[in-house]
C-alpha cells in the first residue's frame, strides 16, 4: 500500500483551472469504476482527461469503451495524456480515445479544450495526435518544455482527499507521505 496523490493529473487540473476553464477531478485510488461511471453519467462532461500509465492502461482502455458505449456521453471528447501515450498512441485511439497528448499537458489540453469548443483544427495544437475522420492518425509537432516552470501553479490537491493517502501511509507504514515532482521544465535555458 504506497498510494500516490495524481500529480500530472492534479497539475493539469490546476492550469486549466486557471485558465477559467471549469475543472472537476475524480480520483479513482479510493474508488471504483462503477462510481466514476455513476459520476460521469450525472455529470455528462463535455471533456474527460484521463492520465495514463504502465499500470492503469488496462483499466483506462476498459474506461474508454464505457464511455464510448454510455449513450449519455456520446459527445464527450476524450483525452488521454501520461508518461505510456506517447509510444501507443496509436493504439490508444483505436479504442476511442480522441485526443492523445504528447509531453507535457497543461498548455497542450487547454488548447485542445479551446480549439474543440470552437470547432477548429486539432492539426494546429502543437503536441497531440488524433484520428482524422477518413481514419488516418495525425501527429502534429512536439510542444516545447516549459522553460520558466516558476509558471506552473502549484497541482490542484484540494480536489482529492489528501487525507485517505496520509492514512493509509501512516497504517502501512508508520508516518504519512506526499509526493512532489521535480522532473519539470527545461533542462537548459
Amino acid at each position: 500500500m504506497r498510494p500516490y496523490p495524481p500529480l500530472g493529473l492534479l497539475s493539469i487540473a490546476a492550469w486549466v483551472e486557471r485558465e477559467a476553464i471549469e475543472v472537476d477531478v475524480f480520483d479513482t485510488t479510493f474508488s471504483s469504476f462503477d462510481a466514476l461511471m455513476e459520476r460521469l453519467r450525472a455529470a455528462q462532461p463535455r471533456f474527460v482527461g484521463i492520465y495514463v500509465t504502465l499500470m492503469t492502461r488496462s483499466n483506462v482502455l476498459n474506461l474508454v469503451a464505457a464511455i464510448r458505449a454510455t449513450p449519455v456521453l456520446v459527445n464527450t471528447t476524450i483525452i488521454l495524456g501520461g508518461p505510456e501515450v506517447t509510444f501507443h498512441a496509436d493504439r490508444l485511439l483505436e479504442h476511442g480515445a480522441d485526443v492523445i497528448v504528447l509531453g507535457e499537458g497543461e498548455i497542450t489540453t487547454t488548447e485542445v479544450i479551446e480549439t474543440v469548443l470552437r470547432g477548429g483544427d486539432l492539426s494546429d495544437v502543437a503536441g497531440v495526435a488524433f484520428r482524422r475522420e477518413d481514419g488516418s492518425v495525425i501527429r502534429t509537432s512536439p510542444r516545447p518544455l516549459l522553460k520558466q516552470i516558476d509558471s506552473l501553479p502549484i497541482p490542484k490537491r484540494d480536489a482529492i482527499d489528501l487525507q485517505r493517502y496520509l492514512d493509509v501511509w501512516r497504517r502501512h507504514h508508520g508516518a504519512g507521505a506526499v509526493s512532489i515532482s521535480t522532473m519539470r521544465g527545461c533542462p537548459f535555458t
